[in-house]
């Protein structure tokens, strides 16, 4: 696997429109991004970034850098529970001495991410463990992190999904779990297993989804120990987990799960965001599943964006508001250039993903020109929405450099 060598700036403003730089970090390589809003006070964002960890408190006006560095490789997760505790995930460093081990590690921050506890180490292997993901519940102290384990490639190489869970605020996780019901394979194969991705629903229920070969699989526990004896198939021409995208070479191609938590009629409901080719379609556009019955039965894919030329729309985000139910997807955009050029743009609906209303949030366009081949298995953007305030952040790119952009919009200003 190749990374391009680039120069990372990390610049964070709050006012939409605005991207004065307040925070610059110089690193070699381009690192994931992941990001969080503490639920009991929207000032206070946590933002991970070119294998550092970043906070604010007030809003995005000024940052600093916490002194906790992890040893992560580059893909982490961040999620805030309801008392506005911060965790991180990745897969780090051999915690002990053995040669070729590598770990799935959880962190945990009670003073709005200034500081961090040791890992808590859920699981070890020799074989390549990617793609943790968190998740929290919406009302308890609650915590379930998901990943996948890949054998090297070989004769047999099998990939499969954990998880473990802890109901005690991070203190202590259950021992790993197999996730799923089938095994499948360790490269881009019809059978890999990509990017489980956990959503706890307000009763505790547990939801995951992920990718395998060109299926988009869903599986739910109600007790965070027993879980479907079928796997259920949401979609059975999802496309590849990873996809070549002009001027980024191979980039993930993974969905975003969203439940809805809130007090609105709404409550209840699971939705799916991804990027796909529709039928006999060269470019790539934003859709939607739903379920209001965790996952027996689903809409067809719903279109997202509003684009009207034959321009790609990739890499999707997706979360909710629980406090005004309303749901929001950020994602690259190609549609105002013939080249390389790539926008950001926002969609929200506030009818359960009925319809979408979508606005450009990028001040100038991104230009990547990485080579053909660089492979990566980052998260290039992220988003969290609480009380009427969606804040994002993306990755911007011009030709081998890039920058990492946060904004906090007010919902009030998008409707305008």
């Amino acid at each position: 696997m190749r990374l391009s060598i680039l120069l990372i700036a990390i610049c964070c403003a709050a006012a939409y429109g605005q991207f004065e730089p307040s925070v610059v970090v110089e690193q070699d390589r381009s690192y994931g991004i992941a990001m969080a809003v503490n639920p009991k006070d929207s000032k206070n964002i946590v933002l991970s970034a070119a294998m550092k960890v970043y906070y604010t408190t007030d809003g995005g006006k000024t940052w600093a850098a916490s002194t906790f560095a992890p040893s992560g490789f580059g893909l982490p997760s961040l999620v805030a529970d309801v008392k506005g505790n911060f965790f991180f995930a990745d897969v780090t460093d051999n915690p002990t001495d053995k040669v070729g081990v590598n770990a799935v590690s959880v962190y945990h921050s009670d003073d709005g991410g200034k500081t961090w506890s040791a890992p808590s180490v859920i699981a070890t292997s020799d074989n390549t463990l990617l793609y943790v993901t968190l998740g929290v519940h919406p009302k308890k102290e609650q915590v379930a992190v998901t990943w996948t384990e890949a054998a090297s490639p070989g004769e047999k190489c099998p990939s499969s999904l954990y998880f473990s869970t802890s109901s005690n605020g991070g203190k202590k996780f259950s021992d790993p779990t197999l996730l799923g019901q089938s095994e499948g394979d360790c490269t881009d194969h019809a059978s890999a297993l990509r990017s489980a991705a956990p959503e706890m629903l307000f009763d505790g229920k547990l939801f995951v989804t992920w990718v395998q070969g060109n299926k988009l699989m869903l599986d739910r526990s109600y007790d965070h120990n027993t879980w479907l004896r079928n796997d259920i198939t949401v979609k059975d021409t999802y496309g590849s987990w990873m996809t070549a995208v002009k001027g980024l070479g191979t980039v993930s191609n993974l969905p975003s799960l969203a439940v809805d938590n809130s007090a609105a009629k709404t409550k209840g409901l699971i939705s799916i965001v991804y990027a796909a080719k529709q039928t006999g379609s060269e470019d790539t556009d934003i859709f939607m599943l739903r379920t209001g019955n965790r996952g027996d039965n689903w809409t067809t894919p719903s279109r997202v964006d509003k684009d009207s030329t034959k321009r790609d729309q990739l890499l999707p985000r997706f979360t909710i508001d629980q406090q005004e139910s309303v749901m929001y997807i950020i994602y690259y955009d190609r549609r105002g250039a013939d080249d390389n050029s790539t926008d950001v743009y926002l969609a929200w609906s506030a009818d359960g993903g009925a319809t979408f209303k979508e606005k450009k949030i990028s001040a100038r366009a991104s230009l990547p020109s990485l080579p053909e081949n660089t492979v990566s298995l980052q998260q290039y953007s992220a988003i969290s929405a609480i009380k009427g305030l969606v804040v994002v952040s993306w990755v911007h790119w011009d030709g081998d450099k890039s920058s990492v952009l946060c904004v906090s919009i007010p919902r009030a200003d998008l409707e305008k």
